[in-house]
């Protein structure tokens, strides 16, 4: 069990549902000694047919009461039970949203969940890494903090979300599972080209109307030059260039560039 919702109002109507099947089930005793004791009177000629068949009819709408009396609390039972969240599967718990005492709205998280039987690995990669990746490619992954290899395979490929880098998004389903290395950073080595990369604060890459990056170098006059993004490492971006970049690059807004890149550069190579 993962956690238990408290539910006050809930536990009221419980005792509330009990309280009436045990009101139930005491007419009901009465309601069938009135009824034996009819059956034996109508035997002895002593009751009327008519006074029999009323008793007869009040025994029955007892037991009846009582049978909605104990569904009703099986109901308010079930309820309960859905306010112990049980996991689907074996797992560790790695991200808790919300501590005890707090309140939840419909659709908030409350905590996370990482499988033990199949674990995944994510990763932000490049367009041009992105577009050479396949469902079903097998890769060697790292894990730095253990100094082990594990194997692993993709599944999933993903475009990019709306950020100042765009960056697609691969999940690799590692071929064996270990609660050991739920959490922890792995590194995944792609073999895509050999070319010098370089590092910068990620404000200085800017996009074009083609959704082209590039950077502004401070030279005189101010030039552009079309980059290829290779990642994003807390503010820093690295980057490809196909020229050496030498001169300094500009991270402000306040520049005035009078260039059509589309003709000045081109697009980075293999």
């Amino acid at each position: 069990m993962l956690a238990t919702l408290d539910a006050p109002q809930l536990l009221g109507t419980l005792e509330q549902a009990k309280a009436a099947v045990a009101t139930a089930r005491t007419d009901l005793g009465v309601s069938k000694q009135e009824y034996e004791r009819a059956e034996s009177l109508l035997a002895q000629r002593v009751l009327s047919q008519q006074d029999y068949t009323r008793i007869k009819r009040d025994y029955q709408v007892a037991e009846q009461r009582l049978n909605d009396a104990k569904a009703s609390a099986a109901q308010v039972q079930n309820n309960l039970s859905d306010l112990n969240l049980v996991a689907q599967e074996a797992g560790l718990i790695t991200r808790i949203h919300n501590r005890p005492g707090g309140f939840l709205q419909a659709g908030e998280p409350l905590l996370r969940l990482d499988s033990t039987r199949r674990q995944k690995a994510i990763f932000e990669v490049p367009e041009h890494v992105a577009v050479q990746v396949r469902s079903g490619d097998a890769f060697a992954l790292h894990i730095p903090a253990l100094d082990r290899q594990v194997d692993a395979a993709v599944i999933e490929r993903s475009p990019p979300a709306a950020n100042a880098v765009p960056m697609h998004q691969i999940t690799l389903q590692l071929s064996e599972a270990d609660v050991s290395m739920v959490g922890l950073r792995a590194t995944l080595n792609f073999s895509s080209e050999s070319t010098s990369a370089y590092e910068v604060d990620y404000r200085a890459i800017r996009y074009g109307a083609d959704h082209q990056p590039y950077i502004v170098k401070a030279t005189e006059p101010l030039t552009a030059t079309v980059v290829r993004v290779l990642g994003v490492r807390n503010n820093s971006a690295i980057f490809t260039a196909q020229a050496e970049i030498q001169h300094s690059v500009i991270t402000g807004s306040d520049f005035s560039l009078h260039l059509n890149l589309a003709q000045s550069e081109h697009d980075v190579g293999e």
